[in-house]
């Protein structure tokens, strides 16, 4: 064959590989040429305890000592995109794990999840829907061990909810829902569109309700809050594997607990073995968290609120921890007078006394030497987040003397602890996350996704500040809202994945 002929049938035969390739979606694209730098995310969900099937739906804890974590909550299934397409709304499964009473019959099934027909509701939900197409941006983000939505590449019309649900490799986003409608229509289920593949629960079995030949759907008046552990627990730990003698220095993870106690308000109730997962090392060679100070560190003086399930044989594994102490009302330092609380925020806040790692403190600022706020239960706050650097001899790079931190805005509420009774604080993050290594995505997540989360969490490895300034429900309604159309536009990249 001629030289230049040859050169001509190879530069077109090059034209048509890359063309294939830009057409291809980015996963297969990625499965042709193996990502350079595995994200922390892949690492860590090689883990068994990180893994969804590792926590059967039918293993109960003891319903004496442990809560559903929320009246509704499950596991987001991203849908084919054949049935996807098939229905024009924005649409997920959702594999429920908790229901509230009058709904117990569909634990354990896997039903469609879908928005309420509020005009408003529409109306934001299809400002952010989007074609996705994931581009060479997309692929170098992925290359360098970032996760991107690869799962929604070619799809058309992604909306929240299906941004959400597609934003990991894997379908492992549990979720609590809030202002559920249900929805029943006759037929059996999967009647709409075909039911996910590998469904856990099965559409089939299971129901024994009146709506037992029905096929629900649940109708959200609200976005889907992530969250963390379908079971709750009130403990204190009493003694850890590795905790005295020779094997004081290695990594335990099977925990003596002693559960909290209502009649009594102490932690006097029965004893338990839980497991408090070593987590794998990220890409960095850094364990988010490894529980060896669990035992001493002041910040579970008042005990450990404990999210998670039992696995096959029954023993209860904790996937997010809230220390008690950092919620309760009651401050440990109160600074008065304006000048003293600027100055603790800008300088003592983050001072190297106030960073050492497993130290806590609680403080009310009170800038008009007031007495301060009184809180009471509904009382409702604006949320500000902010967080520093890793630090330690495995801490990250600090040029130019500083680390590029974070900050979000939320809301915190005041509401009954459902063990003790006491009003106590509860935060929701809105999370306007870019791609990271770690899998976080950007949406609501109460604490047990964000800082508590032992596979995600910063608790064990970074300086976290949350302020709560009181505030109008009507001011943080709008709050919510703007935050939810922009964690969506984050999610999709406004259709190229990548934000």
């Amino acid at each position: 064959m001629p030289a230049p002929l040859a050169a001509r049938i190879l530069a077109v035969a090059l034209g048509l590989l890359l063309a294939i390739l830009q057409l291809l979606p980015l996963g297969q694209a990625l499965a042709a040429a193996p990502t350079a730098k595995p994200s922390s995310e892949v690492l860590s969900g090689r883990a068994p305890f990180n893994q969804p099937g590792h926590y059967p739906l039918d293993v109960r804890p003891d319903p004496r000592l442990f809560r559903p974590h929320a009246a509704w909550l499950g596991r987001l299934i991203l849908p084919e995109a054949a049935a996807a397409a098939a229905l024009p709304e924005d649409w997920v499964w959702i594999e429920l794990e908790q229901a509230p009473p009058p709904w117990q019959h569909l634990v354990g099934r896997t039903v469609r999840l879908g928005w309420q027909s509020n005009p408003e509701l529409q109306r934001l939900v299809a400002a952010v829907r989007t074609d996705v197409r994931l581009g060479t941006t997309a692929r170098k983000l992925a290359a360098a061990g970032n996760v991107v939505p690869t799962r929604l590449d070619g799809r058309f019309r992604v909306g929240p909810l299906q941004s959400l649900a597609g934003a990991r490799p894997v379908d492992d986003m549990t979720v609590r829902l809030e202002g559920v409608q249900v929805e029943t229509s006759p037929g059996p289920a999967g009647s709409h569109g075909e039911s996910p593949d590998g469904d856990p629960g099965g559409d089939s079995g299971g129901d024994s309700g009146a709506n037992s030949a029905a096929t629900p759907m649940l109708r959200l008046e609200r976005p889907p809050v992530q969250t963390s552990g379908r079971w709750s627990a009130l403990v204190k730990i009493v003694t850890s594997e590795g905790s005295s003698g020779p094997a004081k220095d290695q990594l335990a993870d099977r925990y003596r607990v002693r559960h909290y106690n209502p009649a009594s308000g102490r932690f006097d109730g029965p004893e338990q073995d839980l497991r408090i997962p070593v987590q794998p090392a990220d890409r960095h060679g850094r364990r988010l968290f490894d529980g060896r100070s669990l035992l001493t560190t002041a910040v579970g003086r008042d005990g450990w609120l404990v999210h998670g399930a039992p696995d096959a044989d029954g023993l209860f594994t904790v996937q997010a921890l809230e220390p008690r102490a950092l919620f309760q009302l009651i401050p440990s330092r109160r600074i008065v007078g304006r000048a003293a609380a600027l100055r603790w925020l800008h300088q003592d806040n983050w001072s190297p006394g106030e960073g050492r790692r497993g130290s806590f403190s609680v403080v009310e600022l009170d800038p008009d030497e007031a007495d301060g706020p009184t809180w009471r239960l509904g009382d409702q706050a604006l949320l500000i987040h902010s967080f520093g650097g890793i630090g330690g001899a495995d801490g990250e790079p600090t040029p130019a003397f500083t680390v590029t931190g974070h900050f979000a805005f939320g809301r915190a509420g005041v509401i009954a602890d459902p063990f003790t009774g006491e009003p106590r604080f509860e935060l929701t993050y809105h999370q306007i996350y870019a791609n990271n290594p770690n899998g976080i995505v950007a949406g609501s997540q109460d604490w047990s996704a964000y800082s508590g989360n032992l596979r995600r969490g910063w608790l064990g490895s970074r300086p976290i500040a949350d302020g709560l300034v009181p505030a109008s429900a009507q001011a943080l309604r709008h709050l919510d809202l703007q935050s939810e159309v922009l964690m969506a536009r984050y999610r999709s990249g406004d259709g190229s994945g990548v934000a």
